[in-house]
C-alpha cells in the first residue's frame, strides 16, 4: 500500500475523532436523567376522572325516567364535575341544582320557584330573572344545563 497523504491522514484522525466522540456520548448517556421526560401526571389525572365517571355510570345505572339524568364523577365536595349539558333546567329538582357551580340551596329553592310560578324556561337567558342568580351566575352554570 501506499503512503497516505498528508491531507488523507487530517481526514482519518478526523474521522476517528468524530467516532470516539459518537462512544463517548453514547457511553455517557445513560448516566444523564431527564426528569421530566416521563411526567405522566396529567393524563392519569384525566385517565381518573374519566373512569370515575365510567364507574358511576356502571355501578349506578342510568337514572329513571322520571328523573333528570346527572353525570358526575364521585367525589365528596360540591365541586363534582359535571358533563356538559347534563342538568335539564325544566325537570331538575332541588338536589341536582345545588350540584351547579354558584348555586346553593337557596338559589335553588328560587329557580324551582320561578319555574313554577312562570312555567318551563323557554331560554337559558331567562334565568336572569331568578333572583339571586346574574349575568356572572349565569354564564358559570351555562355550560351544565340543558331546556327540552
Amino acid at each position: 500500500m501506499s503512503q497516505l497523504s498528508p491531507s488523507e491522514k487530517k481526514g482519518l484522525l478526523l474521522l476517528l475523532g468524530i467516532l470516539l466522540a459518537g462512544f463517548i456520548i453514547q457511553w455517557l448517556q445513560p448516566f444523564v436523567v431527564k426528569k421530566d421526560l416521563y411526567d405522566y401526571s396529567v393524563q392519569d389525572s384525566l385517565f381518573k376522572a374519566l373512569s370515575a365517571d365510567t364507574a358511576f355510570a356502571v355501578k349506578y345505572g342510568s337514572a329513571s325516567e322520571n328523573k333528570a339524568e346527572i353525570h358526575y364523577s364521585k367525589s365528596k365536595t360540591k365541586s363534582k364535575k359535571l358533563l356538559p349539558h347534563s342538568i335539564n333546567i325544566n325537570t331538575a329538582n332541588q338536589k341536582e341544582l345545588e350540584l351547579l357551580p354558584r348555586i346553593g340551596p337557596a338559589t335553588a329553592k328560587h329557580i324551582l320557584e320561578y319555574r313554577k310560578a312562570k312555567g318551563a324556561f323557554k331560554t337559558m337567558d331567562e334565568l336572569v330573572n331568578v333572583k339571586r342568580i346574574g349575568p356572572k351566575t349565569l354564564e358559570k352554570i351555562r355550560p351544565y344545563l340543558t331546556i327540552d
